[in-house]
């Protein structure tokens, strides 16, 4: 229509000229548009929740993010989608151990782990230091911007750093 199978206006030469490059320009758009939405980028790497792993974590002095998640929750996936796949949040991620409890389909575990943790429903996400104590002014009980998460992880970080 823009000037390939539409005829009108084929009298006016600067009209027809104009016709096919917002044609043109439409069609490549929409083809870098497909390229660009087919790329994903990787996200942190999640480990699942293992009760083990947080003591040896503990043990070993490192520090550690749990993320409570669930599938049906809109601000879960909004963080996966816009925060989780950051590249400096990715980057940070590397410093830290990163575990996630999917609250998606009911586990035999999950309720003492809730209650333990004193969750009350996802997102949540909680930063324990070396010695496997939570950061309770670090704490996430809802969508962030990956602005304020970077800052806490920058926070997180600074005082899990090792002392000299």
């Amino acid at each position: 229509h823009l000037g390939f199978l539409d005829r009108t206006g084929s009298g006016l030469r600067r009209f027809s000229n104009v016709k096919r490059v917002v044609g043109i320009c439409l069609v490549c758009g929409g083809i870098l548009y497909l390229i660009s939405s087919a790329y994903e980028r990787e996200g942190i790497k999640w480990i699942p929740y293992d009760q083990n792993i947080i003591a040896a974590t503990a043990k070993e002095k490192k520090p550690l993010i749990l993320d409570f998640y669930a599938d049906w929750c809109p601000p879960c996936l909004a963080m996966e989608k816009r925060v989780f796949k950051d590249p400096e949040v990715l980057r940070l991620s590397e410093n830290l151990v990163t575990m996630r409890l999917d609250l998606t389909r009911r586990q035999p575990f999950q309720d003492e782990v809730l209650k333990q943790y004193g969750v009350r429903g996802a997102p949540t996400v909680i930063f324990l230091n070396r010695a496997g104590e939570e950061e309770k002014d670090l704490r996430i009980e809802t969508y962030v911007s990956r602005f304020e998460f970077l800052n806490r992880m920058r926070k997180h970080l600074e005082r899990s750093a090792p002392a000299r």
